[in-house]
């Protein structure tokens, strides 16, 4: 039985995307959630001179003392700001304590006494795709005062960090305030940001919360004053704006604020970053070497600069070079297990697969958790025909990580290579539990069962892989194997007839189904289907061999020696087959 995906596909080296299905979070457990949420939050409101209001949205406690989460956007142009808390009552904001400018976070200081103080725990649980969660607002803002979505994307930035892009509909008297999961842990900070007309709704990590670094308090007209010298078109302004759009993959809008930061400020190492990053994201390789290059010389010693000069160097196929800078980024650093990876991918990348090996052993000795190197070590090894050294490798994966369906798709497949069935039937069916669209899972199972000779539950798997991928023509020519075997002869017709439509060049399809017209005794199309086969691979041995017999079927020796001819120099054992059957019939 044909399996192109089975015994000649290599194993899967790259990474999935999938979705886990998310819980729905009941209305009950939703106001439980917010009952014990809502009182430690509360409503910021910014006042002029006069003492108009021009800005207001939520925040909350994070400290006993009175210290709370706003974000920046409320207090600009602000004379003075207060909170107001559960029972309605205000509280001036006292000073300025932190501040994260990349993210607009603040905590501030309030005047008020403890006894009102509800402080909320930040967890630096990072949610994942698909994840529900739930805004909670303080109620005395607006009548929205919970918002609920899931979260869309969960983004790593350079330098910045983890942002979590979410659905939930964010009303300005939002902005600010504490997001939960369904546990009821609070993960981060509602923000919404619209920057040349584009909405963005994200949550800041609970993680960035915890790492706000405390500085000398400040008044609120200090750091009013600080605001406006370091304003939207300073080198520190343009690199946050280009840092939102980031936030959202934008890469081709964030570049120009980079670029203007960098101009600005020539020693603005950031910004280059930034720019080199950009431009991988753009496809633009040449460019982000360039701008990894100006990164370096501001600081020759940060070694995630390096790194990411190496990776640039990869995509455009510079292996030397690529090879060179992770070297130099593990002589800055020598426990950085990611250049290891990388010198790992890019020496197996190249077939240097004893140094591949080394690489990669290196970064799992620095971190033994690390469930990627384990993989790509598996996959090295399986390419080298260390098969037992590769089926470890991979069961280490799925012991770090035992939701890695990848992983439990490469064991199939070499349980699959070793003939050990029942193992490699159990591996991708575990790849097909964490990703029930896998197509490659669903037709290896339909492979293995041929080879058992369970038939008709290889015709399902067949069938699950076509209805995943309505326009592969190697599952198609599989089923009509299979409708072959169970003597089905119509349905096979049908299955290769589909198949051909999907490859037309194929041909050992036209052969078999060649084999189906002589089970139906329809000879003519038979013949036709060998000759196509033969026309398409003047070497098919079994197609001379087949068109020889339908042509003694038919008493034309003459054409079936010449068949027996032709067979000489390509079969010798399928040569003195028909060679026996022609002479056997002239005797």
């Amino acid at each position: 039985m044909k399996s192109n995906r089975f015994f000649s596909t290599s194993l899967i080296v790259f990474l999935f995307c999938f979705a886990l299905p998310h819980a729905v979070m009941a209305q009950e457990e939703l106001i439980e959630i917010a009952k014990k949420i809502s009182p430690s939050t509360v409503v910021v409101v910014a006042y002029d001179k006069e003492g108009k209001i021009i800005n207001q949205g939520n925040g909350f406690f994070i400290s006993e003392k009175g210290d709370v989460i706003i974000i920046s956007h409320i207090l600009e142009g602000a004379y003075r700001a207060e909170v107001k808390v559960a029972d309605g009552k205000a509280y001036p904001i006292a000073h300025i304590v932190a501040e994260d400018k990349e993210t607009g976070i603040i905590r501030a200081s309030v005047d008020i006494s403890a006894k009102k103080v509800h402080p909320l725990s930040i967890s630096s649980y990072i949610p994942k795709e698909g994840e529900q969660i739930t805004v909670i607002g303080n109620p005395t803002v607006s009548d929205q005062a919970v918002s609920e979505g899931i979260v869309v994307a969960v983004r790593e930035i350079p330098l910045f960090g983890k942002i979590v892009q979410i659905s939930a509909p964010l009303p300005r008297s939002l902005n600010g305030s504490p997001i939960a999961n369904l546990r009821g842990e609070v993960i981060g900070v509602a923000i919404y940001k619209s920057i040349e007309g584009q909405k963005m709704r994200f949550a800041v990590p609970g993680e960035k919360i915890a790492k706000l670094k405390l500085f000398k308090e400040m008044s609120l007209a200090e750091w009013e004053t600080r605001r406006r010298d370091a304003g939207i078109d300073s080198a520190e302004g343009l690199y946050s704006t280009g840092l939102t759009f980031l936030w959202s993959d934008n890469f081709e809008k964030a570049l120009p604020y980079f670029e203007k930061a960098s101009q600005k400020d020539p020693r603005h190492f950031e910004a280059y970053l930034q720019i080199g990053y950009s431009n991988v994201n753009l496809l633009r390789y040449s460019d982000a070497i360039e701008a990894y290059k100006k990164a370096i010389h501001v600081k020759p010693d940060y070694a995630e600069a390096h790194l990411n000069l190496g990776t640039a160097y990869s995509k455009l196929n510079y292996s030397n070079e690529a090879i060179e800078a992770y070297k130099q980024a593990i002589r800055i650093k020598p426990d950085y297990a990611e250049a290891h990876f990388n010198l790992g991918v890019v020496y197996g990348k190249f077939n240097y697969f004893d140094e591949a090996i080394e690489a990669y052993k290196k970064a799992i000795s620095i971190n033994p958790n690390y469930a990627e190197a384990h993989f790509k070590l598996g996959v090295i090894y399986d390419k080298v025909g260390r098969t037992t050294e590769a089926i470890e490798a991979h069961k280490q994966v799925i012991r770090i990580r035992p939701d890695y369906s990848e992983a439990h798709y490469n064991l199939g497949m070499i349980y699959g290579a070793l003939r050990l069935y029942p193992e490699a039937l159990d591996a991708f069916r575990q790849s097909i539990f964490l990703r029930p669209d896998d197509v490659n899972a669903h037709y290896n199972i339909g492979v293995i069962y041929g080879k058992l000779k369970r038939y008709n539950e290889a015709l399902e798997s067949y069938k699950q892989a076509i209805l995943i991928d309505p326009y592969d023509g190697n599952t198609y020519y599989n089923i009509g194997i299979i409708y072959g075997k169970l003597n089905d002869y119509a349905e096979a017709l049908e299955a290769y007839k589909k198949a051909l439509a999907l490859k037309p060049d194929d041909a050992d399809v036209y052969y078999n189904l060649g084999v189906i017209y002589g089970k139906l005794n329809d000879t003519t199309h038979e013949i036709e289907a060998y000759k196509q086969a033969i026309a398409l691979k003047s070497d098919h041995a079994l197609a001379y061999f087949s068109l020889g017999v339908v042509f003694l079927s038919q008493r034309d020796n003459d054409s079936a020696i010449e068949q027996y001819k032709i067979l000489k120099d390509l079969d010798s054992k399928l040569a003195k087959r028909l060679h026996y059957l022609i002479f056997k019939r002239e005797e």
